[in-house]
């Protein structure tokens, strides 16, 4: 179950794939700013060509990340831009106010981003832990919570916390007794419940203008999810109760139409679906268990 990694792929003109020259773009762009010293917080001129020019670079840098952690590229930049400030300067401005609540996102994130591809030092089981305490306290407090913004910054947060489990995964921290959810097997339901919840006011028409990058982000959600399910020892203590099982249907549902821009994704994560809702424990029986069946038929 780690991280999905797409083969490159090669246009009609023989170029690489548009991810990869997108993220060379990115990394350009961050050595250009930098040479503007746009990373340093100068003081900007008061008739400025550029809207909100203090939040140029972080914008720049939480692309490069994106980039860098779904492709497998070390970042140019591995320092955390700085926010000192910037959230006055914004004033009233709400669609910047609601990219700095994702550049946050990612400042959360960084440790872990950039010590999986760097060699700024291995990762340990604390920077797992912390990280992951330190997302779902950050939440989108933008008015909209039904907009494509919302949706976006939701998926991108589920999704950096089925990377920080990938990697407890990898490292074979989990288990059963785990002191803290992030290192058991159940956690990927607990995304996936918390991701149903953050996006239960968007519709199909928010999700779709999302793009490729945050479709594979809600496939790697899902996907790590269908996976525990299919594990024989995740299972519901009580059968009355929503379950794994019911999480990953409902998510299916939630982005099955998002998904249909890439078939590849969409057959795998039906087929795990499907196997896991065939080998679910059925509900009626357990209700039957304790009531007449005459009651029922």
């Amino acid at each position: 179950m780690a991280q999905l990694q797409l083969a490159p792929m090669i246009d009609g003109d023989g170029y690489g794939s548009k991810e990869i020259n997108a993220a060379s773009m990115a990394h350009e762009a961050i050595s250009g700013s930098r040479i503007l010293r746009l990373n340093e917080q100068l003081p900007q001129p008061t008739e400025s060509v550029i809207a909100n020019p203090d939040l140029v670079f972080p914008l720049l840098w939480v692309s490069e990340r994106g980039y860098s952690l779904h492709l497998g590229l070390s970042p140019s930049y591995t320092d955390a831009p700085l926010l000192v400030g910037i959230e006055s300067a914004l004033g009233a401005d709400i669609h910047a106010q609601e990219l700095l609540e994702l550049v946050r996102l990612f400042i959360a994130f960084d440790l872990i981003s950039v010590r999986r591809k760097t060699e700024a030092g291995s990762i340990v089981a604390t920077d797992l832990t912390e990280t992951e305490r330190q997302l779902p306290s950050l939440s989108f407090s933008m008015g909209d919570h039904g907009s494509t913004r919302a949706a976006d910054y939701h998926v991108t947060r589920e999704w950096m916390r089925t990377i920080i489990w990938q990697e407890a995964l990898t490292m074979g921290l989990l288990s059963s007794v785990a002191y803290t959810s992030v290192m058991t097997f159940a956690f990927p339901a607990q995304v996936g419940r918390d991701l149903l919840q953050a996006l239960r006011g968007c519709s199909e028409a928010d999700l779709l203008p999302l793009g490729r990058d945050q479709l594979l982000k809600c496939f790697e959600v899902a996907n790590s999810l269908a996976d525990t399910v299919l594990l024989k020892s995740i299972t519901t203590r009580n059968r009355r109760e929503l379950g794994p099982h019911d999480f990953l249907h409902a998510l299916y549902q939630k982005i099955v139409h998002f998904l249909e821009q890439d078939r590849m994704l969409l057959g795998i994560l039906r087929a795990k679906t499907a196997e896991a809702l065939v080998t679910a424990p059925a509900r009626l029986l357990a209700v039957n268990q304790t009531r007449s069946a005459d009651e029922h038929w």
